[in-house]
């Protein structure tokens, strides 16, 4: 018996099985996990099937002993006892490498103690419930896309601009040629204040916002020198506060009679006085 063998024979009695028997020596478990969303919050993951080891697990099931016996057509006293001793063979390996591999299982480690743990490969497939399903990325929806005039346009807006037109035709009617002639841009007599007015008129949102957010960062570089002011003036006040500070205790301390009372009591000053006579 070959660990291959034996490998994908778990995997395919964990697509139908939630407990298989590994010859006494713990248990394959399943557990199915619900669909969930990404950390980020930007994928939902569909659901899986997660296989996972349990060394104390016990179980007195023959599932492996039998779809072995069934593949090679022997009895299953004899593929019972094939798969003791590969299993005994399997564990003494893995208490001496501690790591062996399952293809395409997975691969079974044991710790310091020689506790088994199994990690399962990323891409294993065993919930057949679930085959065809992906992760739907969330982001593909706020997608920006260029148009051929240059601008972007969100895919949302795409989706959703059908449904817009036909609820706007619901609340106004369709269009008629009288409301596009009273939509017509008037003419002037060639006055600059009107042409202005027109241009104002005739300007659509876009270019409205992009006015709007231009005198507003204006208004902001404008703030901008107060602050700046202010902040030079705080500096000079500090730097000033702190002459005035340093020209005090230089003012004090220029009577060394002074620095002697703080440092000295009156017998060690008379000292002091007959010393430098």
């Amino acid at each position: 018996m070959e660990i291959t063998q034996i490998s994908a024979l778990i995997k395919k009695l964990s697509c139908d099985h939630e407990r298989i028997s590994f010859a006494g020596r713990g248990c394959f478990l399943t557990q199915i996990m619900p669909a969930s969303i990404s950390d980020h919050g930007t994928v939902i993951n569909p659901p899986y099937k997660r296989l996972y080891y349990r060394s104390n697990e016990q179980s007195d099931d023959t599932l492996l002993a039998d779809a072995y016996a069934d593949e090679t057509g022997i009895s299953r006293e004899a593929a019972g006892k094939e798969l003791e001793d590969m299993a005994s063979k399997f564990c003494e390996e893995l208490d001496r490498t501690k790591t062996m591999i399952l293809p395409g299982l997975g691969k079974m480690r044991a710790t310091a103690r020689n506790e088994y743990f199994f990690i399962a490969e990323a891409d294993l497939d065993i919930f057949p419930d679930g085959k065809g399903l992906t992760p739907v990325n969330m982001k593909v929806l706020h997608q920006e896309e260029e148009t051929p005039s240059g601008k972007k346009s969100n895919l949302m807006d795409k989706i959703l601009e059908p449904i817009k037109v036909i609820v706007t035709e619901s609340d106004h009617g369709p269009e008629t040629e009288e409301d596009n002639e009273t939509e017509a841009v008037p003419e002037t007599d060639g006055k600059p204040e009107d042409k202005e007015q027109i241009k104002d008129e005739s300007e659509g949102p876009e270019e409205a916002e992009e006015e709007m957010q231009g005198k507003l960062k204006n208004e902001s570089v404008e703030r901008k020198g107060p602050n700046t002011v202010g902040i030079i003036f705080i500096i000079l006040g500090c730097i000033l506060f702190l002459a005035i500070v340093a020209y005090g205790i230089l003012y004090v301390c220029r009577d060394q009679a002074w620095v002697d009372k703080i440092l000295y009591n009156s017998e060690e000053r008379e000292l002091l006085k007959y010393l430098t006579k």
